[in-house]
Order: C-alpha cells, then sequence, then structure tokens
C-alpha cells in the first residue's frame, strides 16, 4: 500500500473539517466540587452533589472533542453551573472564555462567530424576526457549529423527546452527533 501525505493539498481550497477544542482538566471532580462551593458560598448556600455532576466531571477531564447538552428538571443547578461553574473552571485550566448567552436578547450573529459558547435554557425562546426575516437561532447554531466545529454548552428543561419535536430530528441528531448528553437529577435547589 502506498503512503501519502494529504497535507500539501489542504492549502488549495480542500475544505476539511474543522478543529474542535479540547477539554482536559486533571483531577476535574476535585475542581468542579471546589469551584461549585466556592460560587455558593458566595451568596451562603450549600453545595449538593447531584446525579449526574459525575458525568460533567468525565467530560471536563476529556470532552472528546464534544460539547455538553445538561437536560434535567427546573432548579437543579445547571443555569448556575453553566454561567459560573464551568466558565471559572474552563478559564483557569484550559485558558477558554465561556460566555453564556440568552437566545431571546443576545446577538445570533455574535453568538454564531464564538468558537465556544453557552446557550442557557434552550427551549424558552421564541423565533426571532429581524427585519422581516424569521430566524431559529437554536437550528442556526447547532447547525453552525458542526460545520465549523464549535463547542456548544446547553442547558434546557426539555427531554430529548421534546427538543426533537421542538426543533425538528435534524437538528436533534446534529445535537447528539456534537455534545455529551449528562441527565442532571436530584432534588430542587430552590424548593
Amino acid at each position: 500500500m502506498t503512503s501519502f501525505n494529504l497535507s500539501d493539498i489542504v492549502g488549495h481550497g480542500l475544505e476539511v473539517p474543522k478543529k474542535i477544542p479540547v477539554i482536559k482538566v486533571s483531577d476535574s471532580k476535585n475542581i468542579f466540587t471546589y469551584t461549585f462551593e466556592y460560587f455558593l458560598g458566595m451568596q451562603n448556600k450549600e453545595f449538593t452533589w447531584k446525579e449526574g455532576y459525575q458525568g460533567v466531571c468525565d467530560w471536563l477531564e476529556n470532552n472528546n472533542n464534544k460539547g455538553l447538552l445538561l437536560l434535567g428538571a427546573c432548579s437543579l443547578g445547571k443555569t448556575f453551573m453553566a454561567r459560573y461553574v464551568l466558565p471559572a473552571i474552563l478559564l483557569k485550566y484550559s485558558n477558554r472564555v465561556l460566555k453564556s448567552y440568552d437566545l431571546n436578547r443576545d446577538d445570533i450573529d455574535n453568538i454564531l462567530s464564538k468558537k465556544i459558547c453557552c446557550l442557557d435554557d434552550i427551549g424558552t425562546e421564541d423565533v426571532r424576526n429581524e427585519y422581516g426575516t424569521k430566524r431559529m437561532a437554536f437550528s442556526e447554531i447547532v447547525d453552525n457549529a458542526e460545520k465549523n466545529g464549535n463547542l456548544l454548552i446547553i442547558t434546557t428543561n426539555l427531554t430529548g423527546d421534546e427538543i426533537k419535536a421542538r426543533y425538528g430530528l435534524r437538528v436533534y441528531e446534529r445535537l447528539l452527533a456534537i455534545t455529551n448528553q449528562i441527565a442532571i437529577k436530584g432534588s430542587s435547589e430552590r424548593g
């Protein structure tokens, strides 16, 4: 069999897959727990380990070139984790900036330009109407992430079936391909 190197033709307009950001945080369980406790302590709240948190720690140890989809009922700490805990860990241990976006308020084109971002509480957003053009923000962002190797961290109260019903099979299957899905379970943090 003849061996050959394709690197010499890549610069000639051949489209190649984009490199997806790699996350590798050693000792992730201790770092995750400490960081969660630190930020909750600022609100005089106690940290409670929930089912699914180990999956997040495993993702931090090695994301396998995939994003993160956090599913679960209300008040389980998904938004808090995505807004405070994960950005702090990624900045300190992976030198990556993670910002959380709201699909009802934030500029879709700005989100599309980010290599790594968090979409909080998907399933609550409306269809956007920008200068007469209807835009399905979440569908656009998932499609863009798959095509461009962007890393998405997503929180939702929807189940997998509800995501499929709301956004369609195409978006759902792309989401499954580009994220590790982790169900967070436990008692409410608010109640």
